[in-house]
């Protein structure tokens, strides 16, 4: 096994790495994303796995630019991970209704994505709350397709 080399030349475990355009960073293996929610893992791994290696690194989500039923119905509670899906432009009809136990959704893109029709989001956790990029909440407040959402939606800093 070998091991990393530093700036300062010497060896190390772990490794940082800049993740995305947010100047994220992560220590230790930075490729896979680390879900929190088993069901959310399994959908996206299906959906979205272009490698076949059962995981989904940062770079396959990036890659992806809509979301369609996959969610639906499900039990998922939240999808911190979405956060890393930086290219999503649509969210398709249905895409997280009746998902009523889902309650958190991050959101990074600083255009709102369009949301294809209002049932998107329907049947979700009455509570849910939308988190969005700090500098974008009036964006989202204000879209067509968000506005029934304005109270649910908090600025957050990825």
């Amino acid at each position: 096994m070998s091991k990393a080399t530093g700036e300062d030349g010497k060896d190390g475990d772990s490794i940082k790495i800049t993740q995305d355009e947010n100047n994220k960073t992560e220590e230790g293996d930075t490729q896979i994303i680390q879900f929190k929610d088993a069901k959310v893992k399994a959908i996206c791994v299906q959906n979205w796995d272009t490698n076949d290696d059962d995981e989904l690194s940062y770079g396959e989500a990036a890659k992806v630019t809509s979301i369609r039923k996959f969610f639906r119905g499900t039990t998922i509670q939240s999808f911190d991970e979405l956060q890393y899906f930086t290219g999503i432009d649509e969210i398709g009809t249905d895409a997280f209704s009746n998902c009523s136990k889902l309650k958190e959704i991050y959101c990074t893109p600083t255009n709102p994505p369009t949301l294809d029709g209002n049932t998107v989001f329907s049947s979700i956790a009455s509570n849910a709350v939308f988190y969005v990029p700090s500098a974008s909440v009036n964006n989202y407040k204000t879209a067509d397709e968000w506005k029934a959402y304005a109270d649910q939606i908090v600025g957050y800093d990825f």
